[in-house]
């Protein structure tokens, strides 16, 4: 017996065996220049980019359903004339970290207060803390600020920028011409 020939190939897929005649081999292509497995590839990459922009950048979820107004005060014990600066510039945009967010600061209001001594973080953000003791000529005043805030409804923690709007919990007031720290002390939802 004698070993079979081996076969040679010729171009596109034809093979030649060892009597010359030709055969065809089966093309796994399906739209010209692609395969069964790349379009399997192209299917799953499709798939995961619709999965990243539902779940993470909330693409078509942004009903007015889903939107609510916070109206919440800041109350801040100040120097009386660092709230007249202040009070001069309201109503004013509120901005967190370096954006503008959907708030606005409307109005204060004062009243005189007797201040013994102010705790107070500086640079904010760090642990060093200041303990600020009035002079005696010094005027001192508990300033409430009232602000409106639109948040996502579905926020579990009221999220908005990046603070939570709890009452409570310390606040910045920040907007483009001042920033200040105090306490939220109440909060509701506006109809």
């Amino acid at each position: 017996m004698s070993a079979p020939l081996p076969e040679k190939r010729g171009n596109r897929g034809t093979v030649f065996n060892a009597g010359g005649h030709r055969r065809e081999m089966k093309s796994k292509k399906l739209f010209g220049k692609l395969n069964i497995v790349d379009i399997i590839i192209i299917l799953v990459i499709v798939a995961a980019a619709v999965f990243f922009a539902v779940r993470y950048l909330n693409v078509g979820d942004h009903s007015a359903a889903d939107i609510i107004e916070l109206r919440y005060t800041v109350e801040i014990n100040m120097p009386e004339e660092l709230y007249n600066e202040v009070s001069a510039t309201l109503p004013a945009g509120m901005i967190s970290g370096k954006e503008t967010v959907p708030g606005t600061i409307l109005s204060c209001s004062s009243k005189p207060c007797t201040v013994e001594s102010i705790k107070s973080s500086y640079p904010y953000g760090t642990d060093v803390e200041l303990t600020i003791i009035p002079g005696e000529d010094e005027k001192y005043v508990t300033a409430h600020f009232e602000c409106v805030a639109t948040i996502n409804a579905n926020s579990v923690n009221n999220e908005f920028g990046a603070q939570e709007l709890r009452v409570g919990r310390v606040h910045y007031l920040k907007s483009r011409d001042f920033e200040l720290v105090g306490v939220i002390i109440k909060m509701s939802v506006q109809e």
